[in-house]
């Protein structure tokens, strides 16, 4: 497996000191790192149409600036953030490692993991991300729990597509974050439909009230 120390001919960015590749708050340097990660995803799918790609791949196509800005907006070193199936964004803007997600879900040795998570089970330094719906939230929570348990300035970012407010692990999850408190940032990336069915078909009243009534701000 690929030791945490990024080469930096596989990320080619000046990094902050969370670790994280540092892109200028200009909207020309942030349409070009947006850019840059749609041009990635692009490429995945070309090497999944030609069967190059073990498994299946989720890309976040018309998503970048949205996983790019809740990245960028940890600043702590110990932040965390647990991601989902459609991941690649969100990693990318975390590590700057394009060379390893492509190498990883080509299944390389190179790849970020060693080339066994594949485009949704990557794991790097406080990245984490997994296919199950939901199944990062309850995670994300426990890790957050410690988190404050020690006195830590970081949190945790566990983020969701609108899909998943279908799933009951997420509400537990919500239930408990509430009771202990726990340092938890709930994101969902609502793209109006998942899969294949319009999000206005499966749910019914505001999607920021779900967390509202477990007292979540």
């Amino acid at each position: 497996m690929r030791n945490d120390n990024l080469d930096t001919t596989l990320c080619p960015f000046d990094r902050d000191p969370t670790g994280k590749p540092i892109v200028g708050s200009d909207p020309r340097s942030l349409f070009a790192f947006g850019h840059l990660v749609r041009e990635t995803e692009k490429l995945i799918l070309d090497l999944f149409g030609r069967g190059l790609v073990s498994g299946t791949t989720h890309t976040c196509l018309g998503q970048e600036i949205c996983q790019m800005a809740v990245v960028r907006a940890l600043d702590e070193p110990r932040d965390h953030v647990l991601s989902n199936h459609r991941n690649h964004g969100h990693f990318l803007t975390y590590s700057g490692d394009f060379t390893g997600l492509v190498a990883e879900i080509m299944g390389r040795e190179s790849g970020v993991c060693g080339g066994w998570g594949g485009s949704q089970h990557i794991a790097y330094r406080n990245f984490h991300s997994n296919g199950v719906q939901a199944g990062m939230t309850a995670i994300a929570v426990g890790i957050a729990r410690a988190l404050k348990a020690e006195g830590s300035r970081g949190i945790v970012a566990t983020i969701i597509g609108d899909g998943t407010l279908g799933e009951g692990l997420l509400y537990e999850s919500m239930n408990l974050a509430s009771i202990w408190q726990a340092p938890v940032l709930f994101v969902v990336e609502n793209n109006g439909i998942a899969q294949t069915t319009y999000t206005r078909h499966t749910i019914g009243g505001g999607i920021e009230d779900r967390g509202r009534a477990f007292g979540l701000a």
